[in-house]
């Protein structure tokens, strides 16, 4: 009886040590996809437990109304942008975007590959409509994401403001398309950051 037991016992060891290598095996041969997916799993978990009563839209505009690059939010003035950024290198004709049927134009500062949209006639009080930073920059958002940073950052910096269904290994809402924040990838690596309505 008392052989019996220990040749048990042997049987269990060796079978929990070939389940641990089988294991292991496994997590060593996720691939990049897979990592990702799981992560935007982990999102959408964070997501339903704490946007509870409100939807992406309202999600996003409470992010653009917050986030910053390069001290600039959505609504600041002309007049704030220029007191806190100077002037821009180039802008563009403004004109009107039948999509919505306000005066646009853009203001583009070189060095920083960094854009923004304003809206209201020219010579008037125009405000900041939309904020793009492109690479290669240094630029960093309020949450000290910038050009560069890695997919699993972003991730875990805007968790609980990512809508899974409009994200992918590529790209990232925070929001919604038409109010928040997109974040494009390039090899897991982040190259772009829209702050904004991204669709009409």
């Amino acid at each position: 009886m008392k052989n019996s037991f220990f040749i048990i016992i042997s049987l269990v060891f060796i079978m929990n040590i070939g389940c641990t290598d089988q294991t292991a095996e496994k997590n060593a041969n996720l691939t990049e996809s897979a990592i990702i997916q799981e992560a935007l799993d982990t999102i959408s978990e964070a997501t339903e437990k704490s946007t509870e009563g409100k939807t992406f839209e309202e999600i996003g505009t409470d992010l653009m109304n917050s986030e910053t690059i390069w001290g600039i939010k959505i609504g600041k003035t002309k007049d704030e942008v220029i007191k806190l950024i100077g002037y821009p290198d180039d802008k563009s004709t403004a004109e009107e975007w039948g999509s919505d049927g306000q005066i646009h134009q853009t203001w583009k500062y070189f060095d920083k590959n960094f854009e923004l949209n304003l809206v209201g006639p020219e010579n008037a009080d125009q405000t900041v409509f939309s904020i793009y930073l492109v690479a290669p920059s240094d630029l960093k958002t309020s949450r000290k994401i910038g050009i560069g940073s890695s997919f699993s950052d972003v991730n875990s910096k805007y968790a609980n403001e990512i809508d899974k269904s409009q994200s992918s290994e590529f790209s990232l809402v925070a929001g919604s398309p038409f109010a928040g924040i997109m974040f494009m990838f390039e090899n897991k690596k982040l190259i772009s950051i829209f702050i904004g309505a991204s669709a009409e």
